[in-house]
């Protein structure tokens, strides 16, 4: 069970993710909620249809914690970033600014917490510093 109710479905975790990016915006209650719902079904959708597109079997979840584990064997290879010790380059930077994105969500802290990608993640919020994000 997760904040709002739901199990960790896959609908469940779009819908959370949605409510999530709709309580970052100023937008007025009737497109917010139109954004929340219809946002939430659309993703659920693509999502049902994306692990065939991309030959992904098995459990999904999995698959992701074995990517970001890819990621660091084999990405990072033992550097604190993919651009090397000294500072991040523009793969860490896009991985790192899809991650953020999804920071108060049951994936993010899923994958924090069966993947290795912690420290890197840790690295790169030092890096990078806070978010730039405006207050609206």
């Amino acid at each position: 069970m997760n904040l709002y109710g739901w199990s960790s479905s896959a609908y469940g975790e779009s819908v959370e993710t949605f409510l999530y990016i709709t309580d970052q915006t100023s937008w007025g209650w009737g497109a917010r909620e139109l954004a929340r719902w219809g946002g939430a079904l659309m993703m659920w959708q693509v999502g049902k249809r994306m692990p065939k597109k991309y030959g992904i079997e098995g459990d999904l979840r999995v698959a992701l914690y074995d990517t970001a584990n890819d990621f660091v064997d084999n990405g990072l290879a033992g550097r604190r970033f993919a651009g090397g010790d000294a500072a991040p380059n523009l793969a860490d930077l896009a991985a790192f600014g899809v991650l953020r994105a999804t920071r108060q969500t049951g994936a993010f802290r899923d994958l924090m917490a069966h993947s290795r990608l912690g420290p890197w993640f840790a690295a790169m919020e030092e890096a990078v510093g806070p978010s730039a994000r405006l207050a609206a």
